[in-house]
């Protein structure tokens, strides 16, 4: 599937919105960040013939960017990510004709506020000395996948790569520390911190139906 048909496929079920004002709900360097561009990938989910055919195509990717026929476990970040590594640990033993285990880990955070990863379940018994996808549904500062890939690590497992359906924000895999990064799809969306955002200059209200905007308390946002 060339990145023309992802794009047709996002633009058809309204994936990516343009032209407004969102604070995105990743933050950089502990920044808020703020721009005209969402990627509302929550759109796609309840469409399953769709996600399974980019499911499919992550699968055929790993095979080819990171030797897949290895591949034992694929784990995704909750919560996209436990949709995507059901359908893609799914292709892959279809593929290789072997099993391959679908994890997911969850989000937490401590006392002090610092959010990160953890394994429920028993999972983390199970991505010990495999050899382990990470999936992911959109990829912006890179931190959800690097904290994932470092827990699965934790547990003794092998990260062999990432794969996901969008990179919005030029990562690569040196940034997110893994072996390799593939995506369907590859764009580029302009944000500025709150103190630099032009569209809060030019009082453009903030949406508040996606991202950080559905915290935001001022009476001005919509």
């Amino acid at each position: 599937m060339v990145p023309s048909r992802v794009l047709e496929l996002f633009d058809l079920f309204g994936v990516i919105i343009r032209n407004d004002h969102f604070v995105y709900t990743s933050e950089v360097d502990g920044v808020e960040m703020h721009g005209p561009t969402y990627v509302n990938k929550d759109a796609l989910y309840p469409y399953t013939n769709e996600i399974s055919k980019l499911c499919r195509e992550l699968a055929i990717r790993s095979l080819y960017y990171m030797g897949g026929k290895n591949i034992d476990c694929v784990v995704g970040p909750e919560k996209g990510g436990i949709i995507l590594s059901q359908w893609v640990g799914y292709f892959l033993t279809q593929l290789t004709d072997k099993i391959v285990l679908s994890v997911f880990a969850e989000k937490t955070q401590n006392a002090a506020g610092d959010r990160f990863f953890v394994f429920n379940r028993g999972y983390g018994n199970l991505v010990k000395d495999k050899n382990v996808l990470i999936v992911e549904d959109v990829i912006h500062t890179g931190e959800s996948v690097r904290k994932v890939a470092d827990l699965v690590r934790q547990y003794g497992g092998n990260v062999c790569g990432v794969g996901s359906l969008c990179n919005r924000g030029g990562k690569a895999a040196a940034h997110i520390g893994v072996p390799y990064l593939f995506s369907m799809l590859n764009i580029s969306m302009q944000s500025w911190s709150a103190q630099h955002c032009p569209l809060c200059a030019d009082n453009i209200l903030i949406n508040t139906k996606f991202g950080k905007g559905k915290e935001c308390p001022a009476p001005d946002c919509r």
